[in-house]
């Protein structure tokens, strides 16, 4: 109603106005000269305050970035402020990754983005994390320091209750192919005994099938990093954009597996620093890790309710066995 009593008074006005002018003596071209002019004029100012007000909101953002940028880049340079930026900064991570995927979604729906991502490339796991108070993953893990393979034999008696998900092994000597070989048959001797599953993580190329499990919401707030093993995902083709774009808040976009088909890799970090990369699966042979003379070797034993027809864990199931409380 308010629009249209204004719309009303302007017609009076106008009205009025015409009615003056031809008392004066205009004709109607002139009237109607001096409207156009009077509603051009209009259209221009609105026009120009629009590119004023995408002027200042553009200097603006612009002037914000910098200027973050660079304070950004004085607290990080300075010591004490460069670990609170890069602890709290953490939560920043998901919610930056949600913007970046509602503002690629438009454009990868209607252009091919492929060409400006790396094709093959490895990306660290964002949902591999551990609790702080580890005792509700680590109860059934333990930490073996063997230095001869004699000790091979005593391993096999740890793992009686079948509830001792990992055996960590460090030898004191340079990894030997026959000392391995020697201490899976005992392991398996033991096994068949004892009478729990036993499956060792591998280097065999493999591909996980399903992310349904590792892109789990309640992974995200399991928080810490682990310095020693990591996991690794590699993403071929498209999905190296796919991937990030779906790193949303909930685990609704989860990408789909004809458009990213990522392996999983197991990082681990020797005693020298010295960062091994091997391609993962689920059962036979070992993952080596050799540093100066050290090598890590990791075996996973799982229990006796979990005989054949032994179903492949679920990604998830990996991540937490993973857990670095015990390394």
């Amino acid at each position: 109603m308010a629009a249209g009593k204004k719309i009303s008074q302007l017609e009076q006005e106008a009205h009025r106005l015409i009615k003056l002018c031809r008392k004066v003596g205009f004709s109607n071209g002139e009237v109607y000269s001096l409207f156009n002019d009077v509603a051009n004029l209009g259209e221009s100012r609105v026009r120009q305050n629009w590119r004023r007000s995408f002027c200042k909101l553009s200097l603006g953002f612009t002037t914000c970035f910098v200027a973050f940028f660079v304070a950004m880049s004085i607290l990080m340079a300075y010591k004490p402020t460069e670990y609170y930026i890069s602890h709290y900064g953490e939560n920043l991570a998901y919610p930056l990754l949600r913007g970046i995927r509602l503002l690629t979604l438009p454009l990868s729906t209607r252009f091919d983005l492929t060409s400006l991502y790396y094709e093959e490339c490895l990306v660290e796991n964002p949902f591999f994390k551990s609790y702080h108070d580890c005792s509700r993953i680590c109860g059934g893990i333990r930490q073996f320091p063997v230095a001869h393979r004699t000790d091979f034999n005593d391993v096999g008696s740890d793992i009686s209750d079948g509830h001792l998900h990992l055996v960590l092994l460090k030898k004191a000597v340079p990894y030997d192919v026959t000392s391995m070989d020697y201490f899976l048959r005992v392991l398996e001797e033991k096994s068949s005994i004892l009478r729990p599953t036993v499956r060792v993580f591998s280097a065999v190329n493999t591909t996980i099938r399903s992310l349904d499990d590792i892109l789990g919401e309640d992974r995200r707030n399991e928080l810490q990093e682990n310095e020693n093993i990591s996991l690794l995902w590699q993403v071929r083709g498209s999905g190296a954009l796919k991937l990030f774009r779906d790193l949303s808040w909930k685990p609704s976009f989860v990408p789909d597996t004809a458009e990213i088909n990522p392996a999983m890799f197991i990082q681990v970090k020797g005693v020298s620093g010295k960062r091994t990369t091997v391609v993962s699966r689920w059962e036979v042979s070992s993952v080596v890790c050799p540093s100066e003379g050290h090598s890590t070797v990791i075996v996973f034993v799982f229990p006796q309710h979990m005989a054949d027809p032994f179903p492949s864990p679920s990604p998830h199931l990996l991540a937490d066995l993973l857990c670095p409380c015990q390394l």
